[in-house]
This record gives C-alpha cells, structure tokens and sequence, in this order.
C-alpha cells in the first residue's frame, strides 16, 4: 500500500487523535471496511527521510478503540 504522509502536532492530543482516527478510517474505507470494523486497521508511523520516504523502525501503531466507531 502507498505511504500517506503527513505532519502530527503532538502537543495537540485531541487534534492528533482525530487526525490519526481519520487516516484509519479512510484506510478502511479503501479496503472495503465500514466504520464499525476499523478497530480492525491500524497505522505505524516512522520517522521520514529528506525524500519523504518511511525510515526506521515503527515509532507507535495507532488503532482506535472499538467504541469510537460507531
């Protein structure tokens, strides 16, 4: 699958919660999921390079929990 990139406030838990739940379900979405079935997805995020590129081990996973998506 491509990569998606994009940049996270970490000092903004909320925004990045919402943020990250997003490109989940979106992620979801794409494989034919329905929002029910997202705590099923998740998302590792690495640190990028100059190009852009994923580098490095996983940093954390993001999977949102089962009750926010209904």
């Amino acid at each position: 699958m491509a990569a998606f990139l994009d940049g996270l406030d970490l000092d903004d838990a909320d925004g990045t919660n919402d943020t990250l739940d997003r490109h989940v379900l979106g992620a979801a979405l794409r494989a034919g999921a329905n929002r029910r079935e997202i705590h099923q997805f998740h998302l590792e995020l690495r640190a990028i390079d100059g190009d852009g590129k994923g580098r490095g081990p996983v940093l954390f996973r993001w999977v949102p929990p089962a009750d926010r998506n209904t």
